[in-house]
């Protein structure tokens, strides 16, 4: 995969920069990020950690192409979702769709660029 670095990846990104790097690619293009809900880790998820804020410099490049979820518990702060969907959509993923951990319903933002 050929990409212009525009800044550092984050910490909690680089297992899945590196796998991308090499040329490998999650399965079915999915990728699940978990923010401020414990102890949920399934297959083909990231949990971002719970001290991550989002900086104009990260790049999610590691995302490119990939359909994201974003599972949120009720204790992530709006200003720190809203700059995490921004960081996603600024690398050109497939969807994106939030699910908050305390409702059972959906969110699908407008498809990014693939």
């Amino acid at each position: 995969m050929s990409h212009t670095p525009t800044g550092r990846v984050p910490d909690w990104l680089a297992p899945l920069a590196a796998a991308r790097s090499a040329g490998l690619m999650p399965r079915a293009r999915y990728l699940l990020l978990v923010l401020d809900v414990p102890d949920v880790h399934p297959r083909y998820s990231i949990v971002v950690p719970a001290d991550y804020r989002p900086e104009p410099t990260d790049d999610f490049w590691p995302l490119i192409g990939l359909d994201v979820e974003i599972f949120f518990g009720a204790e992530t702060g709006f200003h720190r979702l809203r700059l995490v969907c921004e960081s996603c959509v600024e690398a050109r993923i497939g969807r994106l769709v939030l699910l908050p951990e305390t409702r059972s319903i959906f969110i699908v933002l407008k498809r990014g660029e693939a």
